[in-house]
């Protein structure tokens, strides 16, 4: 089976490099920029997730996916964070390597501010993707930022099936979520508005 896991994981690093650079990039053009609000505990986990979903995305789309259960590993999720991170975020690999195991650590606690970056980067994600809707509570908010933004944003035939122009649904939500909790940055209505009609590369 040798061959499986070196297709798949040949795809992994690629994907993780793709997610957390649409992250990084969608980020800056909010103006969230500053490296120390991305070392935070909310930004790292946040920054976690976006790692991992590469590998989920090397998993479902290798056509062995349905077979390789117990992946990914823990010491391939470490491996491919170290990385990708560095790689994307510029971020030195021996403090991420001297803190990752500590953050890991905190998995148990949900009230961390390392596992809520965390919980909320993988609710905002499967928002933008239109993917599986979970009714937690941070869940719940991320849904009722996802109206806030039809009833602001939206049309009335998009909303009705459920269109909308995911690159900028996608800053929005990361201005409502990773910009107030790593960044302590706020957006009135009108800075918001200005800042999701501004033309991106």
């Amino acid at each position: 089976m040798s061959f499986l896991v070196a297709g798949r994981d040949k795809n992994a690093p690629k994907f993780s490099h793709a997610i957390l650079t649409q992250l990084r990039d969608t980020a800056a053009s909010l103006g969230l920029k500053d490296k120390e609000s991305w070392r935070s505990p909310f930004g790292m986990g946040f920054i976690f997730r976006h790692a991992l979903l590469g590998l989920e995305k090397a998993k479902m789309e290798h056509w062995s996916g349905l077979m390789q259960r117990g992946y990914p590993t823990d010491a391939l999720v470490k491996a491919n964070f170290l990385d990708a991170v560095p790689a994307v975020f510029g971020m030195d690999r021996r403090w991420l390597q001297d803190e990752y195991d500590a953050w890991v650590s905190l998995m148990g606690d949900p009230r961390s501010d390392f596992v809520q970056g965390v919980v909320w980067a993988d609710r905002v994600w499967h928002s933008y993707q239109r993917d599986i809707k979970l009714n937690d509570p941070v869940g719940l908010e991320v849904r009722a930022l996802e109206k806030r933004y039809q009833a602001a944003y939206g049309t009335m035939i998009g909303n009705a099936v459920g269109f909308r122009l995911p690159g900028r649904y996608y800053r929005f939500l990361l201005a409502s979520t990773l910009a107030p909790k790593a960044f302590h940055k706020t957006f009135s209505d009108s800075e918001l508005t200005q800042v999701l009609n501004k033309k991106t590369k």
